[in-house]
């Protein structure tokens, strides 16, 4: 019989290492919902919880590169178990397709106004903060 999956602890990995693979991972596997459901603005607020250090709910992804599976109909290292609105809205934010929403408000240092920014004003005029 071959092995068809596995589940074991994967490795916290950043954010921007997920930006850097997004072609490598399946958005669209087929027990997968329909994606693009939130709002710019709900978006925003996640991108905002991730920015003040909120605890959001993890994302799980399917891991392919332990070897081969029936269940790997893309080919490709990874696929999104759970969480597709919420990466899609982090690649968004990586993108420049949305911004920080206006009553934005960076809880670290409130004197910071960063509301109104994209992900690449922040990586120029605040480094640590969009790091």
């Amino acid at each position: 019989m071959k092995l068809q999956f596995k589940v074991t602890p994967f490795e916290a990995k950043t954010l921007v290492w997920w930006k850097n693979r997004r072609s490598q991972i399946d958005m669209n596997p087929p027990y997968q919902r329909h994606g693009r459901l939130w709002s710019a603005s709900d978006k925003s607020y996640l991108i905002d919880s991730i920015i003040n250090g909120f605890d959001v709910p993890k994302l799980y992804m399917a891991d392919f590169t332990w070897g081969d599976s029936a269940l790997n109909r893309s080919k490709l290292p990874y696929a999104i178990i759970d969480g597709k609105q919420r990466l899609e809205a982090i690649f968004d934010f990586f993108d420049g397709n949305i911004v920080l929403n206006d009553d934005f408000v960076y809880l670290k240092n409130e004197s910071i106004k960063i509301n109104g920014l994209g992900y690449q004003d922040l990586r120029k005029n605040h480094p640590d903060i969009a790091e």
